[in-house]
């Protein structure tokens, strides 16, 4: 018993896991609402001729498993299940900052300056600032919220391309 909840358990989680995306992406493979994440191809098209096969998808699920298996013994214990999957999202969170950063970086200089993140006329404060007093009050914050909900809802809160939002 020790070794299906040592072995089979974490590996038939990876598998699903990877196979699920895999399955759940568009026929193009690039998700619309992940642009950051790469597609299904670049992720299991390991030869790149387009074609996506049984063997290629057994061999990125392989070096999924061997990725996880920290202690190299075969085996992926819960320890190691849940550290490979924080080191993902960590990789994830990382890859999406630098994604928003390249974003903001409106030169792409490498740096940022206050006309990019919004120090600007028609910035995030000039929108909220109604009355262009200078000043955000508390009833301008409750009517911003009011309209970011009111937005959301009209998309059926979700955000971005393909999810209710114009491209």
């Amino acid at each position: 018993m020790k070794f299906a909840r040592t072995l089979i358990l974490p590996a038939a989680m990876i598998a699903s896991l990877t196979a699920g995306v895999a399955i759940a992406q568009a026929a193009d493979g690039q998700r619309p609402d992940r642009p950051d994440r790469p597609s299904m191809a670049e992720r299991f098209d390991l030869n790149g001729d387009g074609d996506i096969t049984r063997s290629e998808v057994d061999q990125v699920q392989a070096d999924r498993f061997e990725s996880s298996d920290l202690n190299g013994d075969g085996a992926v214990s819960f320890e190691e299940f849940t550290a490979s999957i924080d080191a993902e999202r960590e990789q994830r969170m990382a890859d999406r900052q630098q994604a928003m950063f390249d974003r903001a970086d409106a030169n792409g200089d490498g740096v940022l300056t206050s006309d990019e993140t919004g120090g600007r006329e028609g910035g995030m404060f000039e929108r909220i600032d109604v009355d262009g007093d200078g000043v955000i009050t508390q009833e301008e914050r409750e009517s911003a919220r009011d309209q970011m909900r009111e937005h959301r809802g009209a998309h059926g809160g979700k955000r971005g391309p393909g999810r209710g939002e114009a491209e």
